[in-house]
């Protein structure tokens, strides 16, 4: 199946130590749901980066779990 690839977006992640919704953030869109990354891990700073058309409501832990969103 696809999977979005955001490891060069997350240099300071840590998954053993960070909460994955402090670097990364889904949010309904008219069309689908927007994905959007804040690289130091901050949560208050976050650019969206991509579109994902048709599906929302989009769970980030189990977009994660599900190997659809690549972060570590």
């Amino acid at each position: 199946g696809d999977a979005i690839d955001i490891l060069d977006l997350l240099l300071a992640f840590d998954p053993s130590s960070d909460a994955i919704g402090d670097f990364v953030q889904l949010s309904p869109s008219r069309w689908g749901t927007t994905l959007s990354v804040d690289m130091d891990g901050g949560a208050d700073d976050f650019a969206a980066i991509a579109s994902i058309d048709y599906y929302r409501h989009l769970e980030l832990s189990d977009f994660v779990d599900n190997g659809y969103l690549l972060v570590a």
